[in-house]
C-alpha cells in the first residue's frame, strides 16, 4: 500500500471523528439553551391591593384566567383609559397601549383630538368604579364595568353620570411587555336608562 493510500485512509478516519465529535458538540450546545430557557424564565408575579389595603398575588396558576385576573385587569385599564385631565390622557393611554387593541386606541384619540378645546381648558373626567362583573366567561371575555362618571370643568361645576362600559377582552400569548396575556379589544359605553338599568 501506498503512502498516498496510507494516508489518505488516516485522513478520512480524522474527518469521520472529527466530524462526530462536532455534531456532539452541536447537540451538548442546544441542550445548554434548552436548560437555559427553560430555569432562567421566572414567572412574572402580578399583585393586588385587598380592601384592608395588604398586598397579595394573584393566583395565576398554568396561567389560567381567573375572575379575578378578569376583574383586577378591567379595573386597571378603566382607571387609565376612562379617568383623565388636561395634561394626562396622552401618556396614560401610552401606559396601557400594550393592552389595548387598535381599536379602543384609536376610539380614545380620537374622542380626544375632538374635545381637546374643552379638554385643554380645563375639563377633568374622573370614573368611579362601583361594580365590575363577567358576563361572558369564553375567550374574548366580557367585562362589564358599571360606575359613575364625573365631569369637572374649568368654572368648577361638576356634573355625575351613571355609565356602564363594556370591556371585550381577548387572551393572547404573554409577553415581556404584556405579562397579562390579555388585550382589551373594544370598549362599549352601554346605555343607562332613568331607573339606572343598561
Amino acid at each position: 500500500m501506498s503512502e498516498l493510500a496510507f494516508n489518505r485512509i488516516i485522513l478520512e478516519k480524522a474527518v469521520r471523528i472529527l466530524s462526530r465529535i462536532v455534531i456532539g458538540l452541536l447537540i451538548l450546545n442546544l441542550l445548554q439553551v434548552i436548560v437555559l430557557i427553560k430555569f432562567t424564565r421566572k414567572p412574572v408575579l402580578l399583585l393586588k391591593e385587598t380592601q384592608t389595603k395588604e398586598i397579595e398575588m394573584l393566583d395565576f396558576s398554568n396561567y389560567e384566567i381567573t375572575e379575578t385576573i378578569l376583574n383586577n385587569f378591567v379595573r386597571w385599564i378603566a382607571s387609565e383609559y376612562l379617568s383623565f385631565g388636561p395634561d394626562s390622557l396622552p401618556n396614560q393611554i401610552e401606559s396601557i397601549t400594550n393592552y389595548l387593541n387598535a381599536e379602543p386606541k384609536s376610539a380614545i384619540l380620537k374622542s380626544y383630538e375632538k374635545n381637546k378645546a374643552a379638554i385643554s381648558s380645563g375639563v377633568y373626567f374622573q370614573f368611579n368604579l362601583k361594580e365590575i362583573e363577567v358576563t361572558k366567561r369564553s375567550n374574548p371575555y366580557t367585562v362589564e364595568a358599571t360606575g359613575e362618571m364625573s365631569i369637572i370643568d374649568k368654572n368648577g361645576r361638576y356634573k355625575k353620570e351613571d355609565r356602564i362600559y363594556e370591556f371585550d377582552v381577548l387572551k393572547v400569548k404573554s409577553t415581556s411587555d404584556n405579562p397579562y396575556g390579555l388585550k382589551v379589544i373594544s370598549i362599549t359605553e352601554k346605555k343607562v336608562d332613568e331607573g339606572g338599568e343598561a
